[in-house]
């Protein structure tokens, strides 16, 4: 698939084969960086990437998920997935007073967390000289949630891991 090669915090990162519509290394680290500024502002740490992996099969989540798209230089699927044991203790960090899992706040608080994520991805694709748009957040919560994607769709998927519990972050090119 791609070599290894480090990031700034000695995390592995995989070169993706962006011939196969997968975001580059660049791009990828542009997520990471995202994810490591809105939660380290948020919670008063940075998180730890635990993983990154190209996975071709259905994303399953027991808990609350943030879908927002990204538009333009790239066409993209950003999915934010938190566990439900995750969930309460990231919105309160965030919120600032406790968000119980079945509330609507839970909704929202997930959304606008989304919504931050992708913003200040949006701010370092720039960067990079890569223009795009972000749509609404979309938040699922539940049991067994499957993110369908179009065959032969594959996504690059982030796991870290903080104070608060485990979480993730999926990106999907979406292909014509």
């Amino acid at each position: 698939m791609g070599r290894q090669q480090s990031n700034a915090r000695g995390t592995q990162l995989q070169q993706v084969n962006t011939s196969a519509g997968l975001p580059s290394t660049d791009q990828v680290a542009c997520v990471a960086g995202a994810v490591d500024a809105i939660f380290s502002s948020l919670l008063g740490e940075a998180p730890v990437q635990t993983g990154e992996e190209v996975m071709n099969q259905v994303l399953r989540c027991d808990g609350v998920i943030g879908i927002i798209s990204l538009v333009g230089d790239v066409d993209w699927l950003l999915v934010l997935g938190l566990p439900r044991d995750t969930a309460p203790a990231i919105a309160e960090g965030f919120a600032g007073f406790p968000i119980p899992f079945e509330s609507e706040d839970m909704a929202d608080a997930v959304g606008e967390l989304a919504n931050l994520v992708a913003g200040d991805v949006k701010v370092n694709l720039d960067a990079i000289r890569l223009s795009s748009e972000i749509s609404l957040p979309q938040v699922l919560r539940g049991t067994g949630i499957e993110v369908l994607r179009p065959p032969r769709t594959p996504s690059v998927v982030l796991t870290f891991d903080s104070s608060c519990g485990p979480f993730l972050l999926a990106l999907t090119s979406r292909q014509s």
